[in-house]
């Protein structure tokens, strides 16, 4: 009997390598890579720009279940003007589109816990948006919640790891004692396997997590135990996560994008409410298991996430989010910028011509931006503009610049999104005068939208 075809976005992470040798004895198993595909075994490799929605359509075709393991803390683009947040919730939004159009019967989503009755980090709001988003469109969606998932290559176990063998003596400030419940590697991917395909578990969130919580500090000494370390703590009744986040950063080796937001989130209990598993590993056979995995001939080499060096092109990504005005939609948006843009900077001429489906940006006779709309991608909740021309943009350039508006999260908000854009102007000259009158223009835009229901324009 013929397999059903599995897709893993982000399958080229700790969890999703793993995970995805796992699942090849019974599915077909392809992953997504920014680096063109490989096939090693029995898993294919595909490359796909996740910010692509045209891409992503294809590469879910004939798919019958996705798993969806992204989040994105790094700059993609030499110039990045975006938190992660509007990159995961764009990024999500594309994904969800592409499994609706290719009728993907689900998506298992790996998040992490949701702390009860308590604030949410920006981190953590992130994560439960994201949820959100992947369920927009219909698909159903399975959602596996865990906290710290020990296992050898991840990321956030290295950074444990390294401060416990590093430091001698550690001093932990007061959010230390908050509760964590980690889970192991092993643990994460029989919970991702046994709920695909499974409707019970549609549209619900599972917690994972190991027998029992710890505090943070508890966490590094029982780690620190394991590895046959001694380690001193100093309790400190004080709270300052920029000094944590330049500590964790100097003994880790790990970059601050990666260390911040997780850092937020330990302000807060990360517990499980009912554990999806029923025999979970305890914290030190996870432990165990991760390192006895590392001294693995055949493991894979770790990834930390360092600073990343562009070396394609002077590619610019932009993304603002707005509150969309009530009963508006994208194309409205599209059109209202063109309008307001005009009446709020006079000396810029902005003509959009209906017919050919143009708009032009000019200032004193000269053509700075032309945007030609993509009209067979286009629709009332997502409209699609190439850069196909103008003084500001290089010439002969091997990206395809783009600017485009989304209604995101059920018409909730409006993105703004510049994708691959490559200026004409010298790099340094570009990042103080054009990049900087953008985010001005948007910041501009987005007050008129907060105050257009006010309006009779």
């Amino acid at each position: 009997m013929k397999k059903p075809n599995i897709l893993i976005a982000g399958g080229t992470g700790f969890v999703g390598r793993v995970l995805a040798e796992r699942l090849t004895s019974q599915y077909t198993v392809t992953t997504l890579s920014r680096n063109p595909g490989v096939t090693k075994g029995q898993v294919r490799s595909i490359q796909c720009d996740m910010f692509s929605l045209t891409q992503l359509e294809d590469a879910l075709q004939r798919c019958t279940y996705a798993i969806y393991l992204i989040h994105s803390m790094q700059p993609t683009a030499r110039l990045t003007q975006a938190n992660f947040a509007d990159i995961d919730l764009l990024l999500a939004d594309n994904f969800a589109r592409a499994c609706a159009k290719n009728k993907v019967k689900q998506i298992v989503y790996l998040s992490g816990l949701i702390p009860r009755n308590q604030s949410l980090s920006h981190h953590l709001a992130s994560r439960l948006e994201v949820e959100k988003a992947l369920a927009t469109y219909g698909t159903p969606v399975t959602t596996i919640r865990s906290g710290l998932i020990i296992g050898a290559g991840g990321s956030s176990f290295q950074i444990l790891l390294n401060l416990v063998q590093r430091l001698p003596l550690m001093v932990l400030p007061e959010w230390t004692s908050s509760l964590t419940q980690p889970v192991s590697l092993s643990d994460t991917i029989k919970s991702i396997e046994s709920v695909i395909g499974q409707k019970k578990y549609f549209n619900m969130h599972l917690d994972i997590g190991c027998k029992a919580p710890m505090t943070y500090a508890q966490m590094m000494q029982r780690t620190a135990r394991a590895v046959g370390k001694n380690l001193y703590t100093i309790t400190l009744p004080v709270n300052s996560y920029f000094l944590s986040k330049l500590w964790v950063r100097t003994f880790s080796g790990s970059s601050m994008a990666l260390i911040s937001p997780l850092i937020e989130s330990l302000k807060s209990d990360m517990t499980v409410g009912d554990n999806f598993i029923q025999d979970p590993e305890s914290f030190e056979q996870a432990i165990q298991s991760a390192i006895t995995e590392k001294k693995s001939p055949s493991a894979l080499p770790d990834r930390p996430i360092r600073r990343i060096h562009f070396s394609g092109g002077n590619v610019v990504r932009s993304f603002q989010r707005f509150r969309m005005p009530k009963n508006k939609n994208a194309r409205w948006a599209s059109l209202r910028y063109a309008t307001w843009l005009a009446k709020s900077v006079g000396l810029l001429n902005i003509e959009f011509q209906r017919t050919a489906r143009k708009l032009r940006f000019s200032f004193l006779g000269i053509l700075l931006l032309e945007l030609t709309l993509v009209d067979q991608r286009s629709n009332d909740n997502r409209m699609v503009y190439l850069i196909s021309g103008g003084f500001l943009a290089a010439q002969n350039s091997k990206f395809q610049g783009r600017l485009e508006f989304r209604s995101v999260l059920n018409n909730q908000f409006l993105m703004v999104a510049i994708h691959d854009f490559e200026p004409s102007l010298p790099w340094p000259v570009y990042t103080v005068t054009q990049a900087q009158v953008h985010l001005l223009v948007m910041h501009s835009f987005g007050k008129y939208l907060e105050k257009y229901p006010d309006k009779n324009a």
